[in-house]
């Protein structure tokens, strides 16, 4: 959570000082509230590229349960009230940056979700796809791994999953694995502009750039008007070689968003490499207005 850092006058007056204790008041309240509601409810499930990517997170429906059983059978009750404190309490280190309780904590209601619902309930599912997610939030990426694989032995039908621990590959440069799960996720989601995104990024990693144009003629399909399909198409035939389809493409880029800065660039790649150095030059120096000392911004901008 952010902090808020009011600027104030030192001249202003008590009345100002008064409201500006009550807005803090206010919003330290807005937080503990927040804190009351992840009580019962634990993340929510979300997208796309992962990136880009957004990551998935459950709800708990604990409430519900435990009435279920708090009659019927108190023992078990008595679990379920242990496992909501537990990821409660996984939640509000998680948020206190404390990753080894977080994680000791999680573990702990790991145990006891096989000992209510059993190994293969979709609600202990839920609860490796959190640790993941936690996991991945403190970048312990070969954790979230394990967690997110546990997730999909539950239930290996749930694209976002596969999205999530694709995400956790890239980040340790995995990238063939994580490509081989965004392929599983498209194929749980094949309309999902985000999953084919991700994998062309990573198909131009690799150098598979027949792959990548695969995934971006799909977006270009799905979505005609995504500028940034345009842009890292024309890109890819770049790298091909293919600079008239390049030029088309990045032409395309800039009639849909004239501000993107790297059109530019790529454009005064193509030109330089065609041997129009001052159209090179004039490309590059439109880039630097959108952004000043952009890293990649060839030496003829200079």
């Amino acid at each position: 959570m952010n902090d808020i850092a009011d600027k104030q006058n030192p001249d202003s007056s008590k009345p100002q000082h008064r409201k500006i204790g009550l807005i803090v008041l206010l919003l330290f309240s807005g937080f503990v509230c927040f804190c009351a509601v992840t009580f019962i409810t634990h993340r929510a499930a979300l997208e796309d590229s992962y990136h880009e990517y957004a990551k998935s997170t459950a709800r708990f429906p604990l409430g519900e349960i435990m009435a279920l059983h708090l009659e019927q059978n108190p023992q078990k009750f008595q679990l379920l009230t242990h496992l909501d404190a537990l990821l409660y309490g996984a939640e509000f280190s998680a948020l206190q940056k404390d990753y080894a309780k977080m994680h000791e904590t999680l573990s702990e209601a790991v145990k006891v979700a096989i000992e209510v619902f059993g190994p293969k309930s979709e609600f202990l599912r839920a609860v490796y796809t959190a640790q993941g997610n936690h996991e991945s939030d403190f970048k312990k990426w070969h954790e979230s791994i394990d967690a997110y694989s546990h997730a999909i032995e539950i239930d290996s039908t749930d694209a976002i999953t596969y999205n999530c621990r694709a995400r956790s590959y890239f980040k340790i440069e995995k990238f063939q694995s994580s490509i081989d799960d965004l392929t599983k996720a498209i194929a749980l989601d094949p309309k999902s502009i985000g999953l084919y995104r991700f994998r062309a990024h990573e198909y131009g990693l690799l150098q598979k750039y027949q792959d990548a144009l695969s995934d971006y003629n799909t977006i270009i399909a799905l979505a005609p008007r995504d500028g940034q399909a345009y842009l890292w198409r024309g890109y890819t035939f770049f790298q091909l070689g293919q600079y008239p389809k390049a030029i088309a493409d990045l032409n395309k880029e800039i009639e849909i968003d004239p501000k993107e800065k790297d059109t530019y660039y790529w454009l005064g790649r193509i030109y330089e490499q065609l041997g129009e150095s001052e159209k090179a030059r004039e490309l590059y120096s439109k880039s630097q207005t959108f952004s000043s000392g952009h890293s990649t911004v060839s030496r003829l901008a200079e």
